[in-house]
């Protein structure tokens, strides 16, 4: 009870994070110069809006790392994490042949959840996904993950939104920040 009030708190204070980061950053827009120094002024404006930016962002990936890591050790998951931060676990590698690698066509089916549990898409209702790794628009994380599969292997993915769909969504049902949960299989690859 007490980690599930923890990530309430974290995903109230991300927001209000976001919301007063945006309003600081019209605030610096509209405040006039008054010196003759104009562009030195402008200088300093934009580099308090680049540093706000970046310390915002740091703490929205610290919060979604403190959530992820609550969701793995909730369920005993074993996973390794890359340098760009996704976190994948292969729970059935009885694939075989290579890895899949950029410029591959690959076919995947799917399911894709929250971090609260609930299930968004799925290759069921929506037919699995048929893409070339590193030249498509399907997550940047999910792409990165599927390179340590081989053809038939199975894999459980969390992808922070950075890699996912980060500040817009998906337009549908994956809001703005949304880290993603990807149950994958690789089902077919073939070179281009």
């Amino acid at each position: 009870m007490i980690r599930k009030s923890l990530l309430f708190f974290h995903a109230k204070w991300f927001s209000c994070v976001v919301i007063l980061t945006i309003m600081m950053n019209i605030l610096i827009l509209l405040i006039p110069s008054c010196s003759n120094s104009e562009t030195t002024d402008n200088q300093a404006v934009e580099t308090l809006n680049q540093d706000v930016l970046i310390d915002t962002n740091k703490g929205m990936m610290q919060n979604e790392a403190i959530a992820i890591d609550a969701y793995v050790e909730r369920r005993g998951y074993d996973m390794i994490i890359t340098s760009s931060g996704l976190r994948y676990m292969i729970y059935d590698s009885s694939g075989s042949g290579p890895k899949a690698s950029t410029d591959d066509l690959v076919t995947v089916s799917y399911q894709v959840s929250l971090l609260n549990g609930e299930e968004i898409y799925n290759s069921q209702e929506h037919g699995d996904l048929t893409f070339v790794l590193e030249k498509s628009e399907i997550a940047r994380g999910l792409q990165e993950g599927l390179k340590h599969l081989s053809k038939g292997d199975k894999a459980l993915m969390i992808i922070p939104a950075h890699l996912a769909y980060g500040l817009t969504g998906d337009g549908n049902k994956i809001s703005h920040y949304d880290a993603i949960v990807v149950d994958t299989e690789l089902t077919s690859i073939s070179k281009q």
